[in-house]
């Protein structure tokens, strides 16, 4: 059976019946595995604008080693966006919709495995309950997965990624450098 069925469903159901909300999984094209675990990884961020590191990051997700079959990108939320550049860049800012508008548009991302979330945040938790009632009524076992890159890993409490809480994730290996996680001798510091 395909995701996309589920998805869509499941859009439904949480009520984000937009043409925007659907046109955005039209060329998904997985088929389910009833046989193991498939796995749907979140990729969220701020993507102000999405750039080449973004773009290495969510490739990451999709590694064959990972075994994800589809990658979810979840641009930060206006009001969460502007809080943090308040303090950094405040003059630039693209809205959430612009945002997914230009990573739907990258040509390098798969768009049979990989949708960009433009609504809010909100239905999101009940969007991830509903894939998987769905899909386990039918015999499919789904999990979702939150993926980050190291540099934006919360030590005190890695699982703790606002707006959704899941119980797992994947830590890429493709991250910007930031001088002060480093030592003299190049080695990442604990």
């Amino acid at each position: 059976m395909s995701l996309k069925h589920y998805i869509e469903q499941s859009l439904k159901i949480v009520r984000l019946t937009s043409h925007s909300d659907l046109n955005k999984i039209q060329n998904l094209d997985v088929t389910l595995q009833a046989d193991s675990e498939n796995l749907i990884v979140i990729y969220g961020g701020s993507f102000n604008p999405p750039h080449k590191g973004h773009l290495d990051v969510l490739l990451s997700g999709l590694r064959p080693e990972l075994g994800a079959a589809v990658v979810l990108v979840l641009p930060s939320e206006d009001f969460h966006l502007r809080h943090k550049l308040a303090s950094s860049h405040p003059d630039f800012f693209l809205s959430q919709t612009r945002r997914a508008d230009l990573l739907a548009a990258i040509p390098h991302i798969p768009k049979d495995r990989v949708w960009v979330w433009s609504s809010t945040w909100y239905p999101l938790k009940p969007f991830m309950e509903a894939v998987v009632q769905l899909t386990q009524a039918d015999g499919f076992k789904v999990a979702f997965a939150h993926m980050v890159r190291p540099d934006n890993l919360k030590l005190d409490d890695p699982l703790d990624n606002y707006p959704y809480e899941l119980p797992r994730m994947l830590i890429s290996n493709k991250a910007r450098h930031v001088a002060g996680h480093y030592g003299d001798d190049g080695r990442p510091m604990a």
